[in-house]
């Protein structure tokens, strides 16, 4: 076992957001190699939808399931974002704006500093932001004040956010268990009154703002933004605001769930059934984002991560990325033999032929 490896069962809920991205690298060194930026994302995005597809159906153990799955792509694609682009051998040139240099723990810091954001953006403009300091968030109460800041007022205070979080750099939290706590502290009021499809739909919200936010770094309308250059930074600033985000609904998932099982478990057993439709996961009593990730990602003899589908510390899992020019004429050719015509490939025999 490589004596790099940071994760174990005992330390699981004891490491950083970073040490996780570190461990992933590791595992899956060789086809991640091989995967862009945009590969990594979409692969977020899929589980994402997935979590949001198993919500829907009242699963709430294949919920968690696509909520490690999810975060464990969304922790490949932020180290793919700090990975430094002369080490991206297969990235296109675009790639390499997306490149962000801080640590995800000093990420999310910067956006919850053990505050809320949308809260700390009210009461800025009040000149009471102190008082945000570790104080539950009461954005339930001004859904309209919510809803309808403008992009300036979001820049301006974001600026005086990071201003706000240096200066409680000695109380920043890092390990995973000190974020669940925190956010638990923070949104105990929403987590209490939203529903799990409403903070599912939150998470999905924000992946889809993160996608947004990449494409915005290399897409520029000239009319409205003459000087590209003038904006790039900013966009930088705002995609990480965005993966910040990501990470607080990540938490709210598991701690909307950890609530629900809470209410499921003091009920009469004959009632469980009939009150949520579904029985909960054997791992609901201890659910906490560390464990919902070692669940799935844990090695068996609990020393380290593992790649559970080869079975492997170090996944040997078969990849093939049609990335090579010889490979896509390939694919092509056999696209164009398959598919002559629209009206063949509205054939269902050839569909299916070509699926095969």
């Amino acid at each position: 076992m490589p004596d790099s490896f940071r994760i174990s069962l005992d330390t699981a809920a004891d490491v950083t957001l970073d040490d996780w991205i570190h461990d992933i690298r590791i595992v899956w060194a060789r086809p991640d190699a091989n995967r862009s930026v945009y590969d990594a994302l979409l692969h977020t995005i899929n589980h994402a939808s997935k979590l949001g597809e198993q919500v829907r159906r009242g699963e709430f153990s294949n919920v968690l399931n696509e909520l490690g799955d999810t975060v464990m792509w969304f922790l490949t694609f932020v180290g793919k974002l700090q990975q430094p682009v002369t080490t991206r051998p297969k990235s296109s040139r675009e790639e390499r704006l997306f490149h962000m240099p801080l640590q995800l723990t000093e990420i999310v810091w910067d956006k919850y500093p053990y505050v809320c954001h949308v809260c700390f953006s009210r009461l800025y403009k009040e000149g009471r932001q102190n008082e945000s300091w570790k104080r539950k968030c009461d954005c339930l109460l001004t859904p309209h004040l919510v809803e309808n800041r403008s992009d300036e007022e979001k820049s301006k205070t974001a600026t005086a956010l990071q201003e706000f979080a240096a200066q409680h750099i000695d109380d920043q939290v890092s390990k995973l268990q000190e974020w669940q706590a925190m956010f638990d502290f923070i949104y105990e009021p929403n987590y209490e009154n939203l529903s799990l499809e409403s903070i599912a739909f939150h998470l999905l919200e924000e992946v889809g703002e993160v996608s947004d936010a990449l494409l915005r770094l290399y897409t520029y309308n000239l009319k409205k933004t003459p000087k590209p250059e003038a904006v790039y930074l900013e966009r930088l600033r705002n995609l990480q605001g965005e993966v910040a985000d990501v990470i607080s609904w990540t938490f709210a998932v598991c701690l909307k769930i950890k609530r629900m099982y809470e209410i499921y478990d003091k009920l009469p057993k004959q009632v469980r059934r009939e009150s949520f439709g579904v029985s909960f996961p054997e791992i609901s009593p201890q659910i906490s984002l560390a464990n919902v990730l070692w669940h799935q990602y844990g090695h068996p003899d609990n020393k380290s991560l593992y790649c559970p589908t080869c079975g492997n510390r170090i996944c040997n899992c078969k990849h093939q990325f049609a990335r090579s020019s010889q490979k896509v004429d390939t694919l092509l050719r056999v696209r164009e033999e398959t598919i002559v015509s629209k009206e063949s490939f509205q054939d269902r025999g050839n569909v299916k032929s070509f699926a095969e």
